[in-house]
């Protein structure tokens, strides 16, 4: 009685668990060669679950779980850095079984799925590129086999087995000719994809299948290339007439250029070289067209320095200081100029009170 009494009581202790979704607390104890264990093998998420699993290991193993999430992160990163440089090698394979085996080892990793999508994509990608390159193959494979099959069924009259096959043959032509139009329809909408590419499509369908709706696509590829074609004249020809047009507003500037350093009309020179600079293509004659500017402005800056110069020798204090002003005016920096101008405007100011004095 007792006994069954003992055994109710544990079904209903288990009945009111599975109800609530209580688990019973059950006190586990660290293991700390159990967790090393698991982190040799790389298994990092295995390795965090043990550590929850007991309790305040938040508090008690802080340290230890950071060692944990630190070495998960260094191991996703070798691992996605491992996947790349076998990308690169173009194993992609590998780099997939690489990103896999990780994944198992860090299910939940953000970086570690982010890097097996973009590999899948690239994948896909290179498979696709693989069956359209085969799909060519293969159309030319099938036109030979249609003409022979169909060259023993004429010579063999009556002869089920090779007209049989020659109809097998032939249902198989037209299917891959749809599929080729189909794929030529596609890459026609991408833009990157040259004609030329595209056009290969199109021509193998046509030589393997005579139906109205391949040459209607044919015709259409035909006539959107023909557009294609006027359109990028019409460009060549707008950019050609452009670049000529440039050339001589280049030239004129040039002309205006020299007329303008010839005149020592700076300021317009200055114009002039930065519209010419923007006309220009080249490098080369953007420079010698900067120095032959800079070279004027120079000459012509070292020419007012030393003339207000000689006038401050000679004590012509005003014609030293316009002199020493229009230095300044074409050459913003120039620090001798500006001292003198203050040096220059005082001795004025002075000769200007002293002649005041005198005349009262």
């Amino acid at each position: 009685m007792m006994c069954k009494q003992i055994h109710l009581l544990a079904i209903l202790y288990l009945c009111i668990f599975t109800l609530t979704g209580c688990i019973p607390y059950i006190n586990k104890k660290f293991d700390k060669a159990e967790i090393d264990n698991l982190l040799v093998k790389n298994q990092y998420s295995e390795a965090l679950l043990e550590l929850n699993s007991i309790p305040d290991s938040r508090i008690k193993y802080k340290t230890l779980r950071k060692q944990i999430i630190y070495e998960t992160k260094n191991y996703e990163k070798s691992q996605i850095k491992k996947s790349l440089k076998l990308s690169r090698q173009n194993q992609l394979y590998r780099a997939h079984r690489t990103l896999e085996d990780a994944i198992d080892n860090v299910p939940k990793s953000t970086a570690l799925n982010k890097q097996l999508k973009s590999l899948v994509n690239k994948r896909n990608k290179l498979v696709q590129h693989k069956r359209n390159r085969l799909s060519l193959e293969y159309a030319d494979y099938l036109k030979k086999s249609l003409t022979s099959h169909k060259q023993i069924a004429k010579w063999e009259v009556g002869n089920e087995r090779f007209s049989s096959s020659y109809m097998n043959v032939y249902n198989e032509a037209e299917d891959l000719a749809d599929h080729l139009i189909k794929i030529g329809k596609e890459k026609q909408n991408i833009k990157d994809v040259q004609v030329k590419e595209t056009s290969k499509y199109f021509n193998a369908a046509l030589k393997l299948s005579n139906k109205k709706s391949i040459k209607i696509a044919y015709r259409t590829f035909i006539n959107d290339k023909r557009i294609k074609a006027k359109l990028k004249e019409q460009q060549h020809r707008a950019r050609k007439e452009q670049r000529r047009v440039n050339a001589q507003q280049l030239k004129e500037q040039i002309a205006l250029l020299k007329h303008n350093i010839k005149l020592k009309k700076f300021k317009s020179a200055k114009k002039t070289l930065d519209h010419a600079k923007k006309l220009s293509t080249s490098k080369r004659l953007n420079r010698k067209l900067t120095l032959l500017y800079q070279t004027a402005l120079d000459e012509q800056v070292q020419t007012y320095y030393q003339q207000g110069t000689r006038y401050y020798s000679a004590e012509k204090y005003q014609l030293a200081l316009k002199a020493w002003k229009k230095t300044r005016s074409l050459d913003p920096n120039h620090d001798m100029a500006r001292k003198n101008i203050t040096r220059v405007s005082k001795i004025i100011d002075k000769l200007n009170r002293l002649k005041k004095r005198i005349t009262k």
